[in-house]
């Protein structure tokens, strides 16, 4: 019994290591693909930082509503009033995130570029 419970256990700590690797790799993924690091703040909150952010704290954060978590709400933060425009176009009237995102995007890209 003992042997079958280390067994278990040291099975169970392969799967997390496993498990860790390919989240990590997902996340890795996704930034590459995006452009966002997406973190897990609180509870249903998740903040999105731009590979192109001219700065550190420059970030947007969503939160998912506690239902479904299929619709999402752009939380207000010191990065989020500087993209007003951004918001009202593409949130506001044409109800689009990935819209939303890929403006931001594009608009921080120009940002560097151009500097």
């Amino acid at each position: 019994l003992k042997k079958q419970v280390e067994s278990a256990e040291l099975k169970n700590q392969r799967l997390m290591e496993v498990f860790r690797t390919k989240i990590q790799e997902f996340r890795t993924a996704c930034y590459k693909l995006t452009g966002y690091q997406i973190d897990i703040t609180t509870e249903n909150q998740y903040r999105l930082t731009s590979v192109y952010a001219e700065h550190r704290e420059d970030c947007l954060i969503f939160k998912a509503s506690r239902s479904s978590g299929a619709k999402m709400q752009l939380l207000e933060t010191e990065f989020s009033q500087t993209v007003r425009e951004l918001i009202n176009l593409h949130l506001l009237q044409q109800d689009s995130i990935p819209a939303f995102l890929s403006a931001v995007t594009l608009d921080l890209f120009s940002r560097q570029t151009v500097a």
